[in-house]
């Protein structure tokens, strides 16, 4: 039953229905009269039903966090046609967009999604991923994809991971994004910043829900929030009400940015030592480049997740003393020695709620699932949501009754790829943090028959390829 303007559903599940003027539930009430309820109908059986009561399309939005997947979201229902989105208004902790904050992410999916729907401008500022080479310390190569090569022999991928026949994978800084997509935002979104508008929680009344800030205050009401504020989030906080704590894998990361870069243009470099994996790769402008080192190892002790970036002596000592037992190579030794930044991140495992919205309120990107950064799918994900929930809300009263249906709806679509996606990451961490020469070798044999296979190639456009339909 398609509903009339300004309802919702709420899904009911009743043991026992006698309906009478009040239209009581067991463990719901309300006092609305209910369309086609018949006074003197009755069930005796379990029964459930969508009920609609309140609003359909939410004309005003509320979005916690101004980072890649709050400002996507706010893009993403600015520039879908249909969603019946008035106004955006944004809850950002940060005065502005901070550059030491920032390290580079890898676009492939996001991209399609970006550049070839909403018109963002990334070619300027990032840097085209031409070549994945995985390498030994040595320097022998393991196995080497061609992306541009990949790309044109996939039917999938020229379909869905080109723009303008170019490809979708690339290297951008995370401040360099978030700015593309500020430039890109229309006049009617409002980022309201500082510590003050930090998110701590939710309040629901009715069919809208508003924010709780720090300093005290609260937002105006919302017909939906969106809790884009990451792994620490609020809003998520309120959607799952107990929170399962993450747990630590056992696996942490060593980051580095340097200004510059020696790497040739468009390589991505993988070097498998003995007790390290290390990523190096470079983003930026062709004015302004930076490369980046991350290393991932095996550690007991826990650190804590995604704190900032930092100078720290003894940090830069435990970096150059991990590059040096693994034997990497000056190559990579010399972008720590050049680094201006620096951090160290436990990895932890972070189970997906068992739902990514109740109410008015719903996930997007980390605060809906957190992903290890081992397939480089962090901002890819969380593009890919912002787009699926505006074509959600876009087809109310179309394909759907109401925003419950439509909320609904967005988390089935995309729970399949992020939960595929999840476990492909800790796979891949397994393989590639070994510890030991002959476990190490082992390991780099095994790539090197994969990648003899094609199987680097085909895990890449299976991670990349964009699902949000």
């Amino acid at each position: 039953m398609k509903s009339k303007p300004n309802d919702i559903c709420v899904t009911v599940t009743s043991l026992a229905y006698a309906a009478r003027p009040s239209h009581a539930f067991p463990g719901f009430t309300t006092s609305l009269p209910l369309r086609n309820a018949t006074p003197s109908a009755s069930f005796t059986q379990a029964t459930s039903f969508t009920l609609c009561v309140a609003s359909a399309k939410p004309l005003r939005v509320g979005i916690a966090g101004a980072g890649i997947a709050g400002l996507t979201t706010a893009l993403a229902l600015q520039k879908t046609p249909n969603t019946g989105v008035q106004q955006i208004q944004v809850f950002e902790t940060r005065q502005s967009i901070d550059v030491a904050q920032g390290a580079a992410v890898n676009l492939n999916g996001a991209t399609a999604i970006l550049e070839g729907i909403y018109g963002v401008s990334l070619r300027d500022v990032a840097i085209p991923m031409n070549y994945v080479t995985a390498r030994e310390p040595s320097g022998s190569t393991i196995f080497q994809v061609d992306v541009d090569r990949m790309v044109r022999q996939s039917a999938m991928a020229k379909k869905e991971l080109c723009v303008n026949g170019e490809h979708c994978f690339m290297t951008v800084m995370r401040d360099d994004l978030q700015n593309a997509l500020l430039n890109e935002l229309g006049a009617g979104v409002k980022i309201h910043r500082g510590e003050s508008n930090r998110v701590v929680g939710v309040h629901q009344q009715g069919n809208q829900a508003r924010f709780a800030l720090k300093d005290g205050s609260t937002s105006q009401y919302f017909d939906l929030i969106i809790g884009a504020d990451g792994l620490r989030s609020n809003v998520r906080s309120y959607v799952i009400n107990k929170e399962k704590q993450p747990v630590y894998s056992g696996i942490r990361v060593q980051w580095a940015v340097a200004p510059g870069s020696d790497l040739p243009f468009g390589m991505v470099e993988q070097w498998f030592g003995d007790g390290a994996y290390v990523l190096r790769y470079a983003a930026g402008s062709e004015n302004k480049k930076y490369e980046m080192l991350a290393c991932s190892f095996r550690e007991a002790k826990k650190v804590a997740e995604n704190p900032g970036y930092e100078q720290n002596t003894t940090l830069r000592d435990d970096f150059s003393l991990r590059l040096e037992r693994s034997n990497m190579p000056q190559v990579v030794r010399g972008v720590l020695e050049r680094s201006e930044r620096l951090i160290e991140t436990g990895v932890y495992r972070h189970s997906l709620p068992p739902k990514w919205y109740r109410g008015a309120a719903c996930l997007v990107g980390d605060s809906a699932h957190a992903m290890p950064p081992y397939l480089g799918q962090g901002a890819n994900q969380a593009v890919q949501d912002a787009h699926c929930l505006a074509l959600t809300i876009s087809q109310i009263d179309e394909q759907y009754s109401c925003l419950s249906e439509a909320l609904e709806k967005y988390e089935t679509i995309r729970r399949v790829p992020v939960q595929a996606i999840l476990q492909a990451s800790r796979l891949a961490a397994f393989l590639e943090i070994q510890d030991g020469a002959v476990r190490s070798r082992m390991r780099n044999c095994f790539f090197r028959l994969l990648g003899a296979a094609g199987i680097p190639q085909r895990t890449l456009l299976q991670a990349s390829r964009p699902r949000f339909l």
